[in-house]
């Protein structure tokens, strides 16, 4: 499972991929319903990795760099440091590895596999087609 960091990051990322212009954190935090202040801090991060551009001023805001609309989940997880990306012992244990392992590897192992494949297979632009989709509902039910 991923973080609410690393989901709130690519829920945000999602949202932006669907925009082209600069967008205001007030306004991403609104649509994604991610507590403001807390988006501010993780997209803080994102621009200083290179992922968003940001421009100050009235027609201000942030954007997704060129070209990241195709980055994997994964990769966002791996910007945000995430644990699942990281060969960590389900149990806690500090040197669980394939020679020593604790009862729980090898389900883990596979399970964090299975994971890591599902991350690597969906994109930013998978989860711009999820906003996309939902603000055409809300459209409609006006």
């Amino acid at each position: 499972m991923l973080s609410q960091t690393t989901g709130y990051a690519i829920q945000a990322l999602g949202f932006l991929a669907t925009k082209s212009d600069f967008t205001l954190i007030r306004e991403i935090a609104t649509e994604t319903q991610v507590p403001q202040g807390y988006l501010a801090k993780i997209l803080h991060q994102l621009a200083r990795k290179g992922i968003l551009e940001t421009q100050r001023g009235k027609k201000g805001g942030v954007r997704l760099a060129p070209g990241n609309e195709k980055m994997s989940f994964f990769e966002v997880a791996e910007l945000m440091d995430d644990p699942v990306v990281t060969m960590r012992c389900m149990m806690g244990t500090a040197q669980c590895s394939p020679t020593r392992h604790c009862p729980c590897h090898d389900f883990w192992s596979k399970q964090r596999e299975r994971e890591q494949a599902l991350l690597r297979r969906k994109t930013l632009k998978d989860m711009a087609r999820f906003y996309r989709k939902h603000a055409k509902r809300e459209r409609q039910s006006r």
